[in-house]
């Protein structure tokens, strides 16, 4: 290695190049290196191979099949809401809300009796149902007493008119014809009633029994 080469004056590279060549031979890397202005420990060291190391044999167990516990019953899945699906209301107003409450709801409930406050009640509905009993009863009675009273009252009234009575015979039907309508309001005529007795009535009122013209549409 030349380490004047030409007129080029000695470099510090140059001189450490000559120092370290003294000591060792310097491989052709080294030498770039230094001509380059990089001393020896900038330099990367080469790389070398990794030595080889011996493997390494360990005992692997074998995998052992273990069983898992089962599972734990999960809880029911809550059934879906239900939805109210309101439709159109009859009345043509969509716009009127259903009710939020009800009308009982406004109702204060009443504590609970007791089996001697449920006895005494009871007690007091079967007097007042006996009581209700007797005044329908005595009612009825009174009301058919009335209906006696009056049926004496007219059959009386009957008796004393045909007792009382002045009669004429008209035995010619022309002159029945030709009376006027306030004649034939005084014009009177038998007739045996339901109850057996004689009774006047109008000249032309319908007659009782078996001979009595039936009307057509009557009763």
């Amino acid at each position: 290695l030349e380490l004047n080469s030409g007129t080029r004056p000695y470099t510090r590279s140059a001189v450490v190049i000559y120092r370290i060549h003294r000591r060792r031979e310097l491989t052709a890397r080294e030498s770039r290196a230094c001509i380059a202005g990089t001393t020896t420990h900038q330099m990367a060291k080469p790389k070398t191979r990794p030595t080889r190391r011996e493997p390494t044999y360990a005992a692997v167990a074998k995998p052992v099949a273990v069983e898992a516990p089962p599972p734990a019953p999960s809880a029911p899945a809550p059934p879906p809401a239900a939805v109210d699906v309101r439709g159109r209301n009859v009345s043509g107003r969509p716009w009127k809300q259903p009710p939020k409450s009800r009308s009982s709801s406004l109702k204060m409930t009443q504590p609970r009796k007791s089996w001697d406050a449920k006895k005494r009640d009871r007690e007091a509905r079967q007097r007042a149902r006996e009581k209700e009993a007797e005044l329908v009863e005595a009612r009825k009675e009174r009301i058919a007493e009335q209906k006696r009273k009056t049926e004496e009252k007219r059959s009386r009234k009957r008796r004393n008119e045909f007792r009382n009575a002045q009669y004429q015979v008209i035995t010619n039907d022309k002159t029945v014809k030709s009376l006027s309508k306030k004649k034939l309001r005084q014009i009177k005529r038998t007739r045996v009633a339901a109850d057996g007795e004689v009774e006047l009535v109008d000249a032309y009122a319908p007659m009782h029994g078996p001979r009595a013209k039936r009307v057509r549409g009557g009763k």
